[in-house]
């Protein structure tokens, strides 16, 4: 199985998904989410991901559809070390009025999450996060070609491989559907500091 030309694996298996060398299909099943512990006071490594071995500085973008409309539905790009230490960008779908755009850093077991307003009526959102060293930046863009910033984080990576992919959730509905398009591994898109 490839994601992006790369050999990936699944993190939490659906039973339905299909992967193609073009498109990725995700049936994400009722009850999945990943979140660890803040605020909420639960801990869930459920939701599914396809993702690869990325331990060399690059970037990868994709584009995520989200079809469906319970609370929370949400699909995009997740950075993930272990169960304890993660990140994600993705839309969390409220409602026909409402949703945030955002991302969640995961470190030592405690999740945050950053968010801004957008649209209920959004369904597709291109995503990208790129990694030097250490270092990593996310952002989104509605067209695939003006990205914005969203977050830059930091992951203790040195000693574990990270692994880099698409990810779906459903935390309160019956099930949701994800699909993931133009999906690629290219050198960094996000340049080194080189000081003021």
């Amino acid at each position: 199985m490839h994601l992006a030309g790369r050999t990936a694996k699944w993190l939490n298996m659906p039973h339905q998904a299909t992967v193609t060398d073009k498109r990725i299909v995700i049936h994400a099943e009722p009850g999945t989410d990943f979140w660890q512990n803040t605020y909420y006071n639960f801990a869930r490594n459920t939701g599914h991901a396809l993702t690869v071995e990325a331990d060399e500085e690059c970037s990868f973008s994709v584009r995520a559809v989200r079809d469906g409309s319970s609370l929370y539905d949400q699909c995009g790009i997740l950075v993930y070390l272990d169960e304890k230490n993660w990140a994600k960008v993705c839309m969390e779908y409220e409602n026909e009025t409402g949703q945030k755009l955002g991302s969640v850093v995961t470190t030592g077991g405690y999740s945050d999450w950053a968010t801004m307003d957008i649209p209920g009526d959004v369904n597709a959102m291109h995503y990208r996060v790129s990694k030097l060293k250490d270092s990593f930046l996310f952002e989104a863009s509605r067209d695939g070609k003006e990205y914005r910033q969203m977050r830059i984080f930091h992951l203790r990576c040195k000693n574990a491989a990270v692994r880099i992919g698409v990810f779906a959730c459903c935390p309160t509905g019956d099930g949701m559907k994800a699909e993931f398009e133009q999906a690629a591994f290219t050198p960094p898109a996000w340049k080194p500091y080189k000081g003021e």
